[in-house]
């Protein structure tokens, strides 16, 4: 499912984002697996807690390390 694919790709790329933001991060997840459960919930365009005049500051998930 298409779904589900957007969702890892999302999770590996908060992962590796915050694994080369700081040591800290990656020296916890090898100490406890767990911290590395990311959840990601995908909401349809325009739903979700960021619908209607909410908004979030944009920021990127890069495919393949580009």
């Amino acid at each position: 499912m298409e779904a589900d694919r957007l969702a890892k790709a999302c999770q590996y790329g908060v992962l590796r984002h915050l694994a080369a933001a700081g040591r800290d991060f990656a020296e916890e997840v090898g100490e406890d697996p767990a911290t590395g459960e990311i959840a990601i919930a995908l909401h349809a365009y325009g739903t979700g807690p960021f619908a209607g005049t909410a908004t979030i500051r944009n920021h990127y998930l890069l495919r393949g390390g580009s």
